[in-house]
């Protein structure tokens, strides 16, 4: 396996609160996936698995290194599936990152989570 990047991140959880709360939860719905919302809004503590979430996210984003995309973080094209600790990729970030596997680990406390994701090249057999 060839490591492709590491991407590292920290969420402050009652600010992902506030933001994932604005506008009646239209900023919910632009950076998760509906599956994501759905997890989060299920489990024991939603502000926490919002935060760990969006630094799963931004970790996967910093792994990916994508060099040459130009634009926003695309924040749905990242599924965080944290029973299987991976990112589901999709749109042209899939496209662009088809050669590359990623795992996710996240851990948080009340007050703030954090996640480490690895981005391998996919070798074949």
């Amino acid at each position: 396996m060839t490591i492709h990047g590491i991407g590292v991140d920290v969420a402050a959880v009652p600010r992902i609160a506030r933001l994932v709360a604005l506008r009646g939860g239209a900023v919910a719905e632009r950076w998760f996936t509906p599956e994501e919302r759905r997890r989060c809004r299920e489990d024991a503590s939603p502000p926490r698995a919002y935060a760990e979430t969006f630094a799963a996210k931004e970790a996967v984003w910093k792994a990916l290194g994508l060099r040459g995309w130009d634009g926003s973080v695309p924040w749905r094209w990242i599924g965080i599936v944290h029973e299987e600790e991976t990112a589901k990729l999709t749109g042209p970030v899939a496209s662009a990152a088809a050669a590359l596997r990623v795992h996710v680990r996240t851990s948080s406390t009340e007050a703030v989570a954090m996640a480490v994701a690895t981005a391998s090249a996919i070798t074949p057999r």
